[in-house]
């Protein structure tokens, strides 16, 4: 039975760990198949590359489609999925990383620190993209959209390979067993 998961969140611990709690129920209730209808402004890092290795190691195969955006870290959530597909009016966007630090006082070592797991962060991001899209981007093409804040649209990410076709979302009328997730 195919069970659909809808996640329009932010990316972040609280979201993630319902996205993972959602998975294992579906798969305790028999799921052989799950689709994941996304909407997401990105979010926390750590969340992201968290759900992506989580998806991909589920036994059952991972359908993801594009409702409306797909924004920074987000991205590769998205790319977990093995049919990815996507709205005619849908949207991936890639903009530098940052983190917020507000209230905080650092030190060098932090800061330098921090530097490092950015760029870290940005190799493992760009990693994923070209294993996910079969290299059909090299890396400094990868880091040239990702520094330049760059919008694909639906037809830009079949060409990108971020999407193999641009559908409607199809909500089984039954059965069906349906998830959400929302900030």
């Amino acid at each position: 039975m195919l069970h659909t998961i809808n996640f329009s969140a932010s990316v972040n611990q609280s979201t993630v760990s319902g996205l993972i709690s959602n998975c294992f129920n579906a798969i305790n209730q028999g799921a052989l198949e799950l689709s994941i209808h996304m909407s997401s402004p990105g979010g926390d890092l750590v969340s992201g590359f968290t759900a992506y290795h989580f998806l991909k190691s589920l036994p059952i195969p991972v359908h993801t489609h594009n409702l409306s955006n797909i924004e920074s870290i987000a991205n590769i959530i998205f790319l977990a999925g093995e049919k990815r597909t996507g709205t005619s009016g849908c949207r991936f966007l890639f903009h530098p990383f940052h983190w917020g630090l507000i209230g905080t006082s650092v030190d060098h070592t932090r800061v330098s620190e921090w530097s490092a797991s950015l760029d870290s962060d940005l190799e493992r991001y760009i990693d994923i993209l070209q294993a996910q899209t079969n290299g059909l981007k090299d890396r400094d093409e990868w880091k040239k959209v990702i520094s330049t804040a760059s919008i694909a649209n639906a037809s830009t990410g079949v060409e990108w390979g971020m999407i193999s076709a641009i559908e409607d979302a199809k909500i089984p009328l039954a059965p069906g067993t349906y998830w959400w997730v929302i900030s």
